[in-house]
């Protein structure tokens, strides 16, 4: 488990997770490509 002491941490330790995510899923073929520009969009949508 990770503590974070502030919303910006919790900010922060979701939008590594969710790269981890998105590199298991390519690593594994689901995606082919993803541009640094859709993983942005992806974080401003929360």
């Amino acid at each position: 488990m990770i503590e974070c002491n502030s919303i910006e941490e919790v900010r922060e330790n979701i939008n590594q997770i969710d790269e981890e995510i998105v590199k298991l899923i390519a690593k594994r073929g689901l995606i082919k490509k993803i541009g640094s520009e859709k993983l942005s969009k992806l974080r401003y949508y929360r």
